[in-house]
């Protein structure tokens, strides 16, 4: 059929072929092109979504297992016990039960006189951040004699159990 067509029209079906196939290397072009930005747009949803959810995986491990919130006898007993291992002696120890709609909140206050702060964070440290729900909500920490390096501490200590 090629050898069948004169010059002028071999040209004009050849230049035809040309443009039909430039047409669509362009439109493949566009194709893979806005294939592409739609990946990269997916790539960063993604990536926020991802961030976001270990934002929340971390703020869900936060949360204090329930079961194994102590009760004020076990409060009580896991205070007593860092505060012998310290060899630290309150001043006062109070403990007291409130209840606050459909929580029960179990707070335990101490005050200290003349005491060593590198004792004192060492039993905050062990108190609050080796333990899941135990929390300190006030914590006054004053100088009473200057040149010393001892001090008068007050703090509550609380726990909050679900009913």
């Amino acid at each position: 059929m090629w050898d069948k067509l004169n010059q002028r029209e071999r040209f004009l079906l050849t230049l035809t072929l040309l443009f039909v196939f430039i047409i669509g290397i362009f439109f493949m072009i566009r194709l893979i092109s806005q294939k592409r930005s739609e990946l990269k747009q997916n790539i960063e949803k993604t990536r926020l979504e991802l961030q976001t959810l270990i934002r929340l995986r971390d703020d869900i491990s936060r949360i204090p297992n329930i079961s194994n919130l102590p009760n004020r006898n076990e409060l009580l007993t896991l205070i007593t016990q860092k505060l012998q291992e310290l060899q630290l002696t309150p001043n006062n120890i109070r403990d007291r039960e409130e209840k606050s709609g459909n929580k029960k909140i179990v707070t335990v206050e101490l005050s200290f006189n003349g005491i060593n702060l590198q004792k004192l964070f060492q039993f905050i440290y062990e108190i609050e951040y080796n333990r899941n729900g135990i929390k300190i909500s006030e914590l006054l920490i004053r100088k009473p004699l200057p040149g010393r390096d001892i001090y008068d501490v007050r703090m509550n200590i609380y726990v909050e159990q679900m009913e």
